[in-house]
């Protein structure tokens, strides 16, 4: 009996485990909720502190959605830059506010960064509150990994590959930036 009690505990402490992990790592890390209608516009914004996560120090992923920034009304995109490293190849999207008379932004807009669901070798960006892309965007040339990168519409940029990829954003201030690393698939 005191067998079965100990591996009853040992059970329960261990779906304690997995359930606190859930909530720190999943639940707990999300930067903002949005909340879109119709019209697709943003309706409602949780703001929470303004950091993505992961961070840059967390893994890549291959699915799922990074989200990260602070909503703002009018923030547009400077630059597109982008580096091919060693180990991974890097987006560097700078921004700023649109209103050259209003105070610089600390932190990138509000953006959503995910695998498109109809094409796999698709990543899409969400951008919220931003004016349409106007920046260049980069050559790719040199790129073992990224095929091109669209701007179809307002709001949304597309990042083709070439080949299966892992990902990760993070934002960085001073300018603010969004940055998206790409590593391939080993």
């Amino acid at each position: 009996m005191k067998k079965l009690l100990g591996y009853m505990f040992v059970f329960f402490m261990t779906l304690v485990a997995i359930s606190v992990g859930i909530w720190y790592f999943v639940l707990h890390k999300r930067p903002i909720s949005l909340r879109m209608n119709q019209s697709g516009t943003v309706s409602r914004v949780t703001p929470e502190p303004s950091v993505l996560i992961p961070a840059k120090e967390y893994d890549y992923i291959d699915q799922g959605v990074m989200r990260g920034g602070t909503l703002h009304q009018h923030t547009m995109i400077t630059q597109i830059r982008f580096g091919v490293h060693p180990r991974f190849e890097r987006i560097v999207i700078e921004t700023e506010n649109a209103d050259p008379t209003a105070t610089p932004l600390s932190r990138p807009g509000a953006f959503e960064l995910v695998r498109d669901a109809k094409d796999p070798m698709t990543v899409r960006l969400k951008l919220f509150g931003y004016a349409p892309v106007t920046a260049p965007l980069p050559s790719l040339a040199k790129s073992r990994l990224l095929r091109s990168i669209a701007a179809p519409r307002s709001g949304v940029l597309l990042i083709h590959l070439r080949r299966p990829a892992l990902f990760k954003a993070y934002t960085l201030t001073a300018p603010a930036r969004i940055v998206i690393d790409f590593e391939p698939v080993s």
